[in-house]
């Protein structure tokens, strides 16, 4: 009975995952945007892959960093959150954290460090456009994304030290030096006053 559940838990999630990742882009009208057809060296399956449901000559931003590479999505939110609308920001950063936050102890095999810096980044950046645009036009948004990422992952992880070195080596950006450790210290503080952190929840339930 019991490995009965854990598959139904398995099929649940997965067709959850399934059918919000393929309604999501479909949903998001403002997600097609208009690209430089000329310069474009995809391959039909990858130009299928970043067109989606949109015109020729367009890439859905959602369908983009839902379907391509993890690596790339992190990437293009960290360096230059400003080419995506807020809108493809905001929903994918939450789809991925609402997703992280379901198939946490489940029996799914699925790791917590990349949808933790995605759903941060994308927070973040989104974050950093909204006040670019309506507040500080001098604001850098990626410089938001980073400081979201860092956030995400001191507070569920509580890495300190190690996590300001990895970010700073991993991105380059080391003019947010500073406001990336006062961001990692506020979230371990914040989240011990709560609870452990997320790792050791999991050796808990195990």
């Amino acid at each position: 009975l019991f490995l009965l559940f854990k598959l139904l838990e398995c099929a649940s999630i997965s067709i959850l995952t399934s059918v919000l990742m393929l309604t999501l882009p479909l949903q998001a009208s403002w997600a097609c945007q208009d690209v430089d057809t000329t310069a474009s060296t995809q391959g039909d399956n990858d130009d299928f892959l970043y067109r989606y449901n949109c015109k020729p000559g367009q890439i859905n931003e959602v369908g983009s960093l839902l379907f391509g590479s993890r690596e790339e999505s992190i990437k293009d939110i960290l360096t230059s959150p400003q080419d995506f609308e807020p809108e493809t920001l905001l929903s994918v950063g939450l789809l991925f954290l609402g997703l992280m936050l379901v198939t946490f102890g489940t029996s799914i095999p699925a790791g917590m460090f990349m949808p933790t810096v995605l759903s941060g980044a994308s927070l973040g950046g989104y974050a950093g456009l909204i006040f670019q645009r309506n507040f500080i036009s001098s604001v850098h948004p990626s410089d938001f994304a980073l400081i979201g990422a860092a956030a995400f992952l001191a507070g569920m992880q509580r890495n300190t030290v190690s996590l300001c070195v990895i970010l700073m080596e991993g991105t380059g950006q080391t003019k947010a030096l500073i406001p990336v450790i006062i961001t990692v210290i506020c979230a371990r503080t914040v989240g011990d006053l709560f609870s452990e952190g997320v790792y050791e929840i999991g050796m808990e339930l195990k």
